[in-house]
């Protein structure tokens, strides 16, 4: 089954029946524009979404399982992974994990061995589609974990300042397919996305204080976003003009905040009303 698409594009076929696992061997990462703006709760929400792996690679982060509320739950952490020495057998790495809402999780508990990274996500790749939580800091972890990655998806506040750190952490990255979803700000939309360089996914409200999941179904308007991002996954035909650095994706952005099949329409609407071009 394809699922990496060549470098600039985002073509890939999935033919896995709906309501099934989604993306198997499709890694995605997710990576804050700055800090406070929910790219820990969004790679938590994106992988309950697609069914998936959430793996945290921020050793920076305090521990995804903290803020999931998984804390106290038993399974394995980075700590207790061993690698290096040979294949890891993925049911078995699986069926160690704590899970939050059906996800299971491999969270930080110290930092990642680099050389350790690419035997996890190679395991874990066999059971759906994996989603890294991504430090904003270049590590070594991370950029063995970026090579890995069909899709990389900022998370930005339309912000001035917001907008300028998310600029920079766009232009740092390697030679990869680059999203963003953004939350809401002062910036219009607009004008928002060329000033970020990726293209526009998802549009979320305004941040509203904390951002806690605790263990029950994750909020509408995050699950909408990563269900639209989900199922471009799970389709053929987005090209080298679906989406780039540079632009929307072709279906523009749709009524509930989200590109994906059918909103082209609602799309032409909700562009026009957010004044975008």
């Amino acid at each position: 089954m394809a699922c990496r698409p060549q470098p600039g594009s985002l073509r890939w076929r999935l033919t896995v029946p709906r309501g099934e696992v989604v993306g198997v061997g499709i890694a995605v990462g997710v990576i804050g524009g700055s800090g406070g703006v929910g790219a820990s709760t969004f790679a938590a929400v994106l992988a309950w979404a697609a069914r998936g792996t959430l793996v945290d690679l921020d050793p920076w982060g305090g521990g995804i399982d903290v803020l999931l509320g998984i804390e106290a739950v038993p399974g394995a952490r980075w700590s207790g992974v061993r690698v290096g020495g040979g294949r890891l057998d993925p049911a078995l790495l699986s069926a160690g994990l704590p899970r939050w809402a059906g996800v299971p999780v491999l969270a930080v508990d110290r930092s990642p061995p680099a050389g350790g990274v690419g035997e996890v996500l190679a395991a874990v790749a066999e059971l759906g589609c994996t989603v890294l939580d991504l430090p904003r800091a270049p590590s070594p972890a991370r950029e063995a974990a970026l090579e890995e990655c069909g899709l990389v998806v900022v998370l930005a506040h339309a912000g001035v300042r917001q907008l300028s750190a998310a600029r920079a952490v766009v232009s740092a990255l390697p030679d990869v397919n680059v999203g963003t979803v953004l939350r809401r700000g002062e910036v219009p939309l607009g004008d928002a996305v060329p000033l970020v360089g990726a293209a526009l996914l998802g549009v979320l409200p305004r941040p509203a204080g904390g951002l806690p999941l605790g263990r029950g179904r994750p909020p509408r308007s995050l699950a909408r976003v990563a269900a639209g991002i989900v199922d471009g996954l799970g389709r053929d035909g987005l090209g080298r003009d679906g989406l780039g650095r540079d632009g929307l994706g072709r279906d523009g952005l749709g009524r509930d905040g989200l590109v994906g099949p059918g909103a082209e329409s609602a799309a032409r609407a909700s562009v026009g009303a957010a004044g975008l071009p």
